[in-house]
């Protein structure tokens, strides 16, 4: 181990279960969980009342995750430069980490931005794949396929029996929508968030909803109960893709 702490950045990826960041940084040294809360990413016109309130559920319920292995997770607002800047100021030294991820233009630019920001800080920055998509021009499109089957055939990650994690003073939870200007849309039948409620909507799509799904999936009338439901939890991360993936294949062999 280095000591130096690692920073792992909650994205979109509320679970500790095939948390491939989590259980690398584990290795090298103690840990920080870590939410950046971005007003402009929230100010965007792709994002909504409805998302923050599932995000806010989702990131409550891998809190208590975290409390049950005693840690903490850290909540700052800002910019994520902003926040890198705090970091620096508070640890000197630190590695970031994150899944890279599958977002819009605006998260992407930030992406890059954070990549310039960690190069000319020489703070190393680790970006895990969780979707088998590869950013990049440079990438091989013909072999696409056979990487994406390796990547969901990898054992899951799991984070080691012993972690150390980082004791901080920073914010733990997170501010009303209404902080943030988001406007309550009427929505009255929002997905239930977090782990728990993903694992049971996937056992629930393996084991019975999804029997007619070839059928089911073509109609307004069925597609509600007959489609898999997972991509609310698939886009925040309460289960990965290669759970999901691992698990559909083990149900296909048994029937």
């Amino acid at each position: 181990m280095s000591g130096i702490v690692q920073v792992v950045w909650i994205k979109k990826s509320f679970r500790l279960a095939d948390h491939v960041c989590f259980a690398q940084a584990a290795d090298k040294g103690p840990v920080l969980p870590l939410y950046i809360l971005e007003p402009d990413y929230w100010a965007l016109p792709d994002t909504s009342y409805r998302h923050y309130q599932f995000m806010r559920g989702c990131a409550a319920e891998f809190a208590d995750e975290l409390q049950k292995i005693e840690a903490t997770l850290a909540v700052c607002m800002g910019s994520a430069l902003e926040v890198l800047q705090l970091l620096q100021s508070e640890f000197s030294q630190f590695e970031l980490w994150s899944h890279q991820e599958t977002g819009n233009a605006w998260s992407y630019e930030r992406d890059q931005a954070v990549r310039s920001w960690c190069k000319e800080n020489h703070t190393p920055f680790h970006e895990p794949l969780q979707f088998g998509v590869w950013r990049g021009s440079k990438t091989d499109r013909d072999h696409w396929a056979k990487r994406w089957d390796e990547l969901m055939a990898e054992p899951i990650a799991s984070l080691t029996a012993e972690v150390s994690f980082v004791e901080h003073s920073f914010e733990s939870s997170l501010p009303e929508p209404e902080d943030l200007g988001l406007v309550n849309d009427g929505i009255v039948n929002l997905q239930t968030p977090g782990r728990t409620a993903g694992v049971a909507v996937l056992n629930s799509f393996l084991y019975e909803r999804g029997e007619q799904y070839r059928t089911d999936m073509s109609s307004p009338v069925t597609g509600e109960s007959g489609c898999s439901r997972l991509s609310p939890h698939l886009t925040y991360g309460t289960l990965s893709m290669r759970e999901i993936y691992q698990a559909a294949e083990q149900r296909r062999a048994e029937v």
